[in-house]
């Protein structure tokens, strides 16, 4: 709760255009942030280059943004989604089609991210405290299945399970979504 509070308080400074607020989030969240993006990615400078994406959308953004939930999974949302754009964007150059397996994300089929962010959390918020925990671990930290049950002191097998549990009750409320594309 008191992280909670002090993003909520950070996030008001940058609405007002405090550069040392933005400063303090950025070295606050770099390191996070940049893991998560590499650890999918393999790139160092993809990686770099989609976090780098983040804080600048975050700070064009700032008067606007509204983030009703954890500054940390918002931010890795945005993380994830950035990596799918530069995913898109590989494959593209690649001239690969949607025969590949990748699916098409045309622009004005996309949802925002806050839309995006929103739908999911809502859908989270229906599961067991632990399973949406596992989850957000998991999915949106792109915490590995060993780390997440070092973590929280459970069985590995425990993490699988509830994350396919989650996904599966997850497809479901979020079916006809944008967010079951790009994250279940």
């Amino acid at each position: 709760m008191q992280k909670l509070q002090s993003d909520i308080i950070l996030l008001e400074k940058i609405k007002k255009g405090d550069a040392k607020a933005f400063e303090h989030l950025f070295g606050q969240y770099w390191d996070l942030l940049f893991n998560a993006a590499y650890g999918r990615l393999k790139a160092t400078d993809l990686a770099k280059d989609v976090v780098q994406e983040v804080f600048i959308d975050l700070w064009n953004r700032r008067e606007k943004l509204q983030v009703t939930f954890s500054l940390e999974t918002y931010l890795l949302t945005a993380v994830k989604y950035n990596i799918f754009k530069v995913i898109d964007q590989v494959n593209l150059e690649e001239g690969l089609n949607a025969d590949s397996g990748m699916i098409p994300m045309p622009d004005e089929d996309v949802l925002p991210l806050e839309e995006l962010y929103n739908q999911l959390e809502v859908a989270l918020e229906m599961l067991p405290e632990m399973a949406a925990n596992i989850f957000r671990m998991n999915k949106l930290q792109g915490m590995s299945a060993t780390d997440v049950a070092q973590e929280l002191d459970i069985n590995v097998q425990s993490v699988h399970n509830s994350v396919h549990k989650s996904m599966k009750l997850l497809r479901k409320s979020l079916r006809y979504t944008t967010v079951s594309i790009l994250f279940l």
